[in-house]
């Protein structure tokens, strides 16, 4: 053992830079203390990857023999020596704590500095009292690092002497407010009150961000009174601070003190020049939900600085909503403005349709002649929303609009509603109109009533053969949904049909119709489709619908010279756990040509966990010159199996260069571990 380190640190002084990395690895996996100097001065190497693996390294080691040769380069003229010292340190954690403590006092400032450092990131709370004493140093960046740290480690003891130094520099003072809001309790909220009145607007700003976290209600009336504050960044803290506050208390005095908040100032805030202040005092409001606010926040929603701001606008919605106001009068009144723009009219008219206050229903509806498209679309939306006896005439109108989109919402409205549809969607047949608007009727003509269907089949027919296909499979859907003999004998028609897209349209109605005797008949005529896409899609179907396959139909399937259709049927076995079929899906994936069929082969075996299939997918993995998709679905399944014989082969697997297969590799492993403390389960082979 003494020559193999001999000869790791001989390669340290290597040439040659990945000799050096990786002697420094595996030094670090020997664990042999006598490595350490050697390693220390690898800190210095030129390469930051052999610098990365002696940290690593001596991480690992770790002891006192690490942290007595580790402190000496925290004097290093070089920063990243020192900053690798440090990282080291951090990374062996508490045992270093006692070292450190003592640099705490040391006559260098720069050492000092970085044993507070690291104090705070192991977060130790046996470093408090010496941090406190650092609250002390000469050194301003001593002492703001020692306020940094307490914070870190959340070191309550603390708090009496953070107090005490708050009338140091500034910059303490902001480091001091930043921390107590990281300790947090109510002598913390009491300190962070006493630093808002402070001459220094960053220091006022921090304590505001702290009296957040803390959520202390006590503190609700002082953070008041910094929104009338001249700097915008304090007004949007304070804001801010509010609302986490409210957020924070429990639900009862939440209520109790939204009613403290006044209301003026508050909205004052809405027109504030600066956007990040209009939306605090959203975010606010929403969580106020006043409905004295409502006015004000329909002009804001509606107003032109925010025009740009989606977020402002969406916040201004919310905190609408949050009112659930029964009296819209206000939100109308700012639609009546002759000056409101076509984006702030959609705007407003978008949040009526989402109320469904049908006192709206008169205003919105004298915007539905509006010469700009944008603003029929949001009428032709809400109206069906707000009243449902009379948007039916309106949206009757709008489906003969000039304007694809308006046309598209007017059927879909209707559609909810249903009183009149089938005579308003027959009356106006869009032979020529654009695709969604066909698409949309097809899709309104499902869901006609009984004595309706006879005309929606005559409505959707001709659609099947409409230049989109959106539109044809809409049509298509429609007829499944509506069910009737009318409707299966147009998806008749269409199975015989010699163009391969008519009869896949037939399978698609019959995917989305009710399982009955009739469409599992429909379904097993295009299940022997001399296409294999037609094919495909009727396994899907059967999927869909639970409808039993025979097992000869199953075997042929699995058989067919067609990829799509042997994978469909792989899909469906493993959809329902067949696991009789393990053999013939074990070797599909062992054998199929197709790498996709092959990882739904994978996957089915990883749901059916039938005995021997983790041999055959930790085999799988063994073969370098397989697909990575493969790899893939092998993984993914061995994640299902969490069995332990994969833990090897899934850990080499992480350091994958195919980021899904890494990242696939490292949830079987977890999956693995999870398994193996609740007890792992014996071997699918045993």
């Amino acid at each position: 053992m003494h020559d193999q380190v001999a000869v790791l640190v001989s390669h340290l002084r290597s040439d040659d830079e990945s000799d050096r990395r990786m002697a420094a690895e595996d030094l670090g996996t020997m664990q042999d203390a006598r490595a350490v100097p050697a390693l220390v001065d690898a800190l210095e190497d030129p390469s930051a990857a052999v610098r990365e693996a002696a940290i690593d390294a001596l991480s690992t080691i770790g002891g006192a023999a690490v942290i007595r040769a580790v402190l000496p380069a925290l004097r290093s003229e070089e920063v990243y020596v020192r900053n690798a010292a440090c990282v080291v340190l951090r990374n062996i954690g508490e045992p270093a704590v006692t070292h450190l403590t003592q640099l705490v006092r040391d006559d260098d400032q720069d050492v000092r500095k970085f044993a507070v450092d690291t104090l705070g990131l192991i977060g130790s709370p046996a470093a408090g009292e010496a941090l406190i004493r650092a609250l002390d140093d000469v050194n301003v960046n001593v002492a703001a690092a020692a306020a940094e740290a307490l914070g870190q480690i959340r070191y309550r003891p603390a708090i009496p002497k953070m107090v005490s130094v708050m009338q140091a520099n500034s910059w303490l003072r902001c480091t001091v407010a930043r921390s107590l809001g990281q300790i947090g309790g109510a002598e913390a909220g009491r300190a962070l009150v006493e630093l808002i009145g402070d001459s220094d607007v960053m220091v006022v700003y921090a304590a505001l961000r702290s009296l957040g976290e803390v959520g202390d209600e006590s503190s609700l009336q002082y953070v008041l009174h910094m929104l009338e504050h001249e700097n915008a960044a304090v007004v949007e803290a304070a804001l801010g601070a509010l609302e986490q506050i409210l957020s924070r208390v429990n639900p009862q005095v939440g209520v109790a003190l939204r009613r403290q908040i006044p209301l003026k100032p508050l909205l004052a805030l809405l027109r504030n020049p600066e956007p990040q202040v209009r939306r605090s005092a959203l975010a606010l409001l929403a969580k106020i939900g006043h409905p004295d606010s409502l006015a004000a926040l329909a002009h804001a929603l509606a107003a032109p600085e925010n025009r740009d701001h989606a977020e402002l606008r969406h916040l201004a919605t919310q905190a609408i909503l949050s009112i659930k106001p029964r009296d819209v009068a206000p939100i109308l009144e700012v639609l009546h403005e002759s000056a409101i723009s076509p984006e702030a009219a959609c705007e407003l008219i978008d949040v009526l349709g989402r109320l469904g206050q049908p006192a709206a229903f008169d205003v919105v509806a004298s915007y539905s002649a509006h010469e700009q498209p944008i603003v029929r679309r949001v009428v032709a939306r809400s109206l069906a929303s707000i009243d449902s006896e009379r948007a039916p005439l309106l949206l009757a109108r709008a489906l003969s609009d000039s304007d694809g989109h308006t046309r598209a919402h007017a059927a879909r409205g209707l559609g909810t509603l249903l009183a009149g549809v089938a005579e308003a969607v027959i009356s106006a047949r869009p032979t020529d109109a654009q695709p969604e608007i066909r698409a949309a009727n097809a899709w309104l003509a499902a869901t006609f009533g009984p004595r309706q269907r006879a005309d929606a089949v005559l409505l959707l027919s001709p659609l099947l053969k409409d230049e989109y296909p959106d539109v044809r499979e809409a049509a298509a859907r429609a007829l499944g949904t509506i069910g009737n003999e009318a409707a299966f004998s147009v998806l008749q028609t269409l199975l015989n049909d010699a163009d391969e897209g008519a009869r896949m349209l037939a399978v698609a109605g019959l995917a989305a119709a009710r399982a009955n005797a009739r469409v599992e008949a429909l379904l097993r005529i295009a299940l022997a489709d001399s296409a294999a896409a037609v094919c495909a899609a009727a396994i899907r179907a059967f999927m869909s619908h639970g409808i039993e396959l025979n097992a000869g139909e199953i075997r042929k399937a699995l058989q067919h010279a067609d990829s799509r259709v042997r994978g469909a049927m792989v899909a469906l076995l493993s959809d329902r756990k067949l696991d009789t079929w393990a053999p013939e899906v074990t070797e599909l994936f062992r054998n199929d040509p197709n790498p996709r069929v092959q990882y739904t082969c994978a996957r089915a075996l990883g749901r059916f966990g039938s005995v021997g299939a983790a041999e055959v997918l930790i085999e799988c993995l063994s073969h370098a010159s397989n697909d990575p998709l493969v790899v893939l679905g092998a993984v993914e399944a061995l994640e299902a199996l969490a069995d332990e014989r994969a833990r090897d082969v899934l850990t080499e697997l992480t350091g994958c260069a195919d980021p899904e297969i890494s990242a696939a590799a490292c949830a079987a492993l977890a999956a693995l571990d999870a398994s193996t403390a609740q007890g792992a389960r014996p071997a699918a082979s045993e």
